[in-house]
């Protein structure tokens, strides 16, 4: 379950049941992190004397950008391979390593591990299908992050209306979430809701631009 909050409004709270009483506990909050972890706790009455484990790390999201050098490319977070809507990168990293076991295979061929080569058959192309995913990854963030609690309950309701549920059912997919987008600009309900939200908060637009 994912918890959204102003307080953290980067990322978001969660509780992942891991097995018999055993639960997965976090936040992801880009300053205060701690104070915010406790209030998230507080607020959602969770107990955490029982605790088996704590750690924490940074989260690299954001845009891809220069991945190949002469002999060397980079994958995953080194790469900013990273969803900044959930923080995750499974299926785009095993994205990103498809294109780059094709292109290790044609750099021994040619035994050529120079950064062209490199760019040309894995920079490129990564570019091309994971960047634009990323990116869209990116305006939703920015989309969200100027989000009220009032907003987040719009938002919810909204989506419970069926024709929105249907799309979100048909092409909703957490890792490559364009498609569904390009669907939802074209629905009239979820159209009414960003024009509203625009107009409320016009510096959404401005940080849409920027990302565009």
């Amino acid at each position: 379950v994912m918890y959204f909050d102003p307080r953290w409004k980067e990322m978001f709270g969660w509780i992942v049941p891991e097995g018999k009483n055993v639960y997965r506990i976090g936040l992801g909050s880009l300053r205060n992190t701690a104070k915010n972890f406790n209030i998230f706790l507080m607020k959602y009455s969770i107990d955490i004397e029982q605790k088996i484990d704590s750690q924490g790390g940074l989260i690299p999201y954001g845009t891809m950008n220069n991945l190949a050098f002469d002999n060397i490319l980079l994958l995953g977070d080194s790469a900013g391979q990273v969803k900044s809507t959930t923080g995750g990168g499974i299926i785009i990293l095993l994205t990103a390593a498809k294109y780059a076991a094709n292109c290790i295979q044609k750099c021994f061929r040619k035994s050529n591990f120079s950064k062209k080569n490199l760019k040309k058959y894995y920079e490129t192309p990564c570019k091309k299908s994971i960047g634009r995913e990323l990116r869209v990854h990116n305006i939703i963030r920015s989309f969200l992050e100027e989000f009220n609690s009032k907003d987040f309950d719009k938002l919810l309701s909204v989506i419970k209306v069926n024709k929105i549920e249907n799309l979100i059912s048909l092409y909703g997919d957490m890792d490559f979430p364009k498609a569904l987008m390009f669907k939802l600009i074209k629905n009239p309900i979820a159209i009414s809701f960003f024009l509203k939200i625009f107009v409320k908060n016009p510096k959404i637009v401005l940080k849409l631009l920027r990302l565009i």
